[in-house]
């Protein structure tokens, strides 16, 4: 007996639909059109027929290659790109004019019939970059002016302050014409612009008379010294404007500050004043001239206590020695290590020093804390004169 012939419920790849109908159930497959009928409960057939999908005829289209065909897409293209290149030329066969089209000589435009250029809203013609024309430069005028000046034209309370920062900048770059300029434009206001400060930086609190200092600029600070600047002015961390030429060695400087006024022994938040930073540089002229000042010999740093003598015991300066033991400085200061400035001196070997301290009262029987006296410590000009190490002994 024939099985059941059941089509599976599936959409056909070629867009076919689905329709219910009734086939014969026992008998060969064909003979399911005798029982056909509309599938309604009155026309059911419970015995012979039964209700089954089969698939509708799908209509009828265009050829369409199959998926995967590879060579047919790739001719399909290839007419495709053809179609395109006749197209083109043929356009463009059609745009070219023939001999009649073609005008004569006479008939060609000429530069007179040019179009008009567009014009805008304005009714003034709009530049393109055909008919730009090229702009005179106009050179700008001052009768009776400083071009230069920007702050010529701040009003208020601002002028001042423009030059201001503007005799800061010129001092800075050395610029001895502008800030004269400046100091004469100003003369009614120059004790504000000189005393007109730096607002921020490691240069914070530097007036214009500090910043010539630290340039070593002799002619630039008689220049603000005559426009009444603060000598003894000190910036944020306590630098003044004698600090900075006795730093630089400016033997001219420190006598114009000194003159006018300066103290001597002003001290920086680190505790240095120019005699220290002098000694330490080894200025023997800018000390001589301090001490004459009256400095005081005797300031030490703040913490290694080291003291103007030691110092130059220390680098073998004798005419600073000298100088400070005239001041009548101490013979016998001591560092946060118990060192004196005769223990220094005998350890690194300066001879003469040793006899000027000696023979002015330094004690050498003063300890250093490893418990060593002045004239138990190795001279080292003793080690270079010979292998064997000579221990002086009084």
């Amino acid at each position: 007996m024939w099985s059941r012939w059941v089509v599976s419920a599936r959409r056909d790849l070629l867009g076919s639909s689905w329709r219910c109908e009734w086939r014969h159930s026992g008998a060969h497959p064909n003979s399911w059109a005798q029982c056909s009928a509309p599938c309604t409960t009155s026309s059911k057939q419970r015995g012979h027929c039964e209700r089954q999908l089969v698939p509708t005829p799908a209509r009828r289209s265009r050829p369409q290659p199959a998926r995967g065909d590879q060579g047919s897409m790739k001719v399909y293209l290839q007419l495709a790109a053809l179609l395109l290149v006749v197209t083109v030329i043929l356009a463009t066969e059609a745009e070219k004019p023939t001999e009649a089209e073609k005008p004569t000589g006479a008939e060609k435009p000429t530069g007179a019939e040019k179009p008009p250029p567009k014009k805008g809203k304005d009714g003034k013609a709009k530049e393109g970059p055909c008919n730009t024309k090229k702009k005179k430069v106009v050179e700008k005028k001052c009768p009776g002016k400083d071009c230069d000046d920007p702050c010529e034209i701040v009003k208020g309370p601002r002028k001042k302050v423009c030059y201001g920062n503007m005799l800061l900048s010129k001092t800075q770059k050395e610029n001895l014409k502008r800030i004269e300029k400046i100091l004469q434009l100003n003369a009614t206001d120059s004790t504000y612009l000189v005393t007109y400060m730096e607002k921020s930086g490691k240069r914070q609190g530097y007036t214009a008379l500090l910043w010539a200092a630290e340039k070593n600029n002799t002619v630039m600070m008689e220049m603000l010294l005559n426009a009444s600047s603060r000598v003894n002015h000190q910036s944020s961390s306590g630098i003044s404007a004698l600090f900075l030429v006795a730093r630089n060695g400016n033997k001219e400087c420190v006598e114009m500050l000194l003159q006018r006024g300066a103290k001597p022994d002003l001290k920086t938040k680190s505790g240095y004043t120019p005699l220290i930073i002098a000694v330490w540089n080894r200025f023997s002229d800018i000390v001589k001239i301090l001490l004459d000042n009256k400095a005081d010999p005797n300031t030490t740093t703040p913490n290694s206590h080291y003291s103007a003598l030691y110092l130059a015991a220390r680098n073998g300066d004798l005419d600073i020695v000298k100088y400070l033991t005239q001041a009548k400085a101490f013979l016998n200061p001591v560092t946060s290590w118990d060192v004196t400035p005769l223990h220094v001196a005998t350890y690194w070997g300066h001879e003469e020093i040793v006899e000027l301290l000696l023979n002015s009262g330094a004690d050498p029987n003063i300890q250093e804390k490893d418990a060593l006296a002045s004239l138990l410590l190795p001279p080292i000009f003793l080690l270079e004169k010979s292998e064997q190490a000579e221990i002086l002994v009084w």
